[in-house]
């Protein structure tokens, strides 16, 4: 039944709330429909309760950022125009690593107004900001959207996608947002994977999370570098009020989102895209062993930090 309100709610043996502070902005705080107090059903950490308001999730609206380097032109002004076309997009921004006199800068700049035009949704061009201490790289990318999304901006949401995917389509954008109308804070997508693909995740991350904090939720995330993923709000100010995620500069910024999320015992979906990530290949060995270096120095500067022993995954 639709009701008027928004309750997104684990809710403890005691009937009270786990994340009394999960709801989204000017919506209205969650109650528990049942208490032991009351008579009414036990319930426990893995049990949700959801209201959904219908008017306003279709009034949501989300910000789609796509960090990039040197990109195939053609496959990133695809992307941007998938992404403004979608019905719950407010705004594109695309965050460049280049300077103003790259091809890939020049040709979004170049294209930006027609497909303003075209969909109606604004799109705009930001360098990112050098904002950790590590290797400059991904997570300055990231993390400048971040803080964009929240001093200026209203929207509800941002996702994160490569600029190189040339299997995205905006029916990535309507599967995220459609998992977050069901009240998750975070929604990340994963995908098959080759044999020989995804070593990192497999050898190095999957790895540490697990002997690290097995009882936690980590070790069940399938793919916990994955860079495309819906945050709302929320999920979005626990990044940036961390100091440990606005060091992370580097590769290891995934490694970070991941585990702060779940340390703030936010409630993580994940959906299967089935038709894969096709991308263009790494430049060199030289990048390959940047990110083993940095992915395994993520996790061990986490060594030691509490997690909780459950969670909504």
């Amino acid at each position: 039944n639709v009701s008027r309100e928004i309750w997104v709610e684990p809710v403890g043996s005691n009937g009270r709330s786990q994340m009394a502070n999960s709801h989204a902005p000017g919506w209205p705080k969650a109650s528990p429909l049942f208490s032991p107090d009351a008579g009414g059903l036990p319930t426990s950490l893995d049990t949700f309760s959801f209201h959904l308001d219908a008017g306003k999730l279709a009034n949501t609206q989300s910000l789609v950022c796509f960090p990039f380097k040197e990109e195939e032109l053609d496959v990133v002004i695809k992307n941007i125009r998938e992404a403004a076309k979608h019905e719950r997009v407010g705004q594109v921004l695309c965050v460049g690593f280049s300077d103003t006199e790259s091809p890939t800068w020049n040709a979004i700049d170049a294209a930006r107004t027609s497909v303003e035009e075209e969909t109606g949704t604004r799109v705009l061009l930001r360098k990112q900001l050098r904002m950790g201490n590590a290797r400059p790289g991904k997570g300055d990318g990231m993390n400048t959207a971040l803080k964009y999304f929240l001093e200026e901006t209203s929207l509800s949401r941002i996702h994160f996608y490569d600029a190189d995917i040339r299997s995205f389509s905006a029916e990535w954008i309507t599967r995220a947002e459609t998992g977050m109308d069901e009240g998750y804070d975070v929604v990340r997508h994963y995908f098959a994977r080759a044999s020989t693909d995804g070593m990192i995740t497999w050898l190095i991350t999957k790895i540490g999370f697990a002997k690290l904090w097995p009882r936690s939720v980590l070790p069940n995330i399938e793919q916990p570098l994955g860079g495309e993923l819906l945050m709302s709000r929320n999920a979005a100010r626990v990044c940036v009020e961390d100091p440990r995620v606005m060091a992370r500069s580097d590769w290891g910024i995934d490694t970070l989102y991941t585990f702060v999320l779940v340390q703030e015992n936010l409630p993580v979906m994940e959906i299967y895209s089935r038709e894969g990530k096709l991308h263009a290949l790494y430049g060199g060995l030289r990048d390959i062993r940047n990110m083993v270096l940095e992915c395994f120095h993520a996790v061990q500067s986490l060594r030691g930090e509490p997690t909780p022993a459950s969670g909504v995954h």
